[in-house]
């Protein structure tokens, strides 16, 4: 990519030249591949003329045709801005263009970029996202829709929000990037429909019905999670009443038997002698435990010949 050695084609861009090679190029992306193998102009001259898009943009395509990612010169410009750098708008577009900047802007770096930083870096990726739909590149548009939505998510500002809609609708028709702007505006729709930027754009009638599709399935997913956890609370609700209907059962029965074991002892401290008559000893008696552990029964009888007295 950095040498212009057996390069055979070349993009012109606003005044720019860039020289690629077809072998890179034209394999992914079948529109130039057209231009390229056609009885077309670009075919013998070997020579592209882009005119729909910023030279920016398109050094950006080239670098991800080579390199499988591309610089969206923000992330140096965003750390001079912070310390107060007093380059001018030309040396910033200079920077921007620059080969030397880092390979990409990391969300960690975000926290030092202001809203209209952030806004324009979007404004980047989309279009790139335009070139790679214009030339039919998926897995550059698939990657601009992935550093599109990681700075939707990260910014806490919606100034702004409505230029990239506009940029957005305008500019591609990438249905993924419209879902991901649509999605973010349901989200924070409460606080979009108070600017008067974002209910006066041209595309809101399409892009409200895209909003408001968005919305239901958000609070279907939310009336799901409800529902879940309602039908969660019922299944807690049973198993509370059924452990309470358990303890009151053990209670229950636990009474039962004190009261059985008090009766019988009443009884021991009433009787004198043992209630056969054919027994003269002196009345002696005893409680004897039966029945189960968890239902035991209790007698009263004489010491000396067994005789029950009362049973329980």
């Amino acid at each position: 990519m950095g040498s212009e050695k057996y390069s055979d084609l070349k993009f012109v861009c606003q005044g720019q030249e860039f020289k690629v090679h077809k072998a890179i190029v034209c394999t992914q992306s079948p529109v130039l591949a057209a231009a390229c193998d056609g009885s077309f102009q670009e075919a013998a001259t070997n020579s592209i003329n882009i005119d729909e898009f910023e030279a920016a943009t398109v050094k950006r395509m080239i670098e991800f045709m080579y390199t499988k990612e591309y610089d969206d010169g923000m992330e140096k410009r965003g750390s001079e801005d912070v310390s107060g750098s007093e380059n001018t708008g030309a040396e910033r577009q200079d920077d921007r263009d620059s080969s030397n900047l880092p390979a990409s802007t990391h969300v960690d770096s975000l926290c030092a970029i202001t809203p209209a930083m952030t806004t324009e870096m979007v404004l980047h990726h989309v279009r790139v996202n335009a070139i790679a739909d214009y030339y039919d590149i998926p897995p550059l548009k698939q990657l601009a829709n992935t550093k599109i939505q990681r700075l939707l998510e990260t910014t806490r500002s919606a100034d702004g929000f409505s230029d990239v809609v506009r940029e957005v609708f305008n500019s591609t028709s990438d249905k993924a990037l419209r879902e991901i702007m649509a999605s973010t505006a349901a989200t924070h729709i409460e606080e979009l429909i108070g600017l008067e930027d974002f209910t006066a754009l041209d595309v809101m009638s399409e892009f409200a019905v895209s909003i408001i599709q968005n919305t239901s399935r958000q609070l279907q997913a939310v009336k799901s999670q409800l529902q879940q956890t309602e039908s969660r609370l019922r299944s807690a609700e049973q198993d509370c009443s059924y452990e309470k209907s358990l303890r009151e059962s053990e209670t229950a029965k636990a009474d039962r038997i004190v009261a059985k074991i008090n009766d019988c002892l009443d009884t021991l401290s009433k009787t004198r002698t043992c209630r056969n008559v054919n027994c003269s000893a002196d009345f002696t008696c005893y409680i004897e435990r039966g029945g189960f552990l968890d239902e035991p029964k209790y007698t009263l009888r004489c010491a000396r010949c067994q005789c029950r007295h009362k049973g329980i």
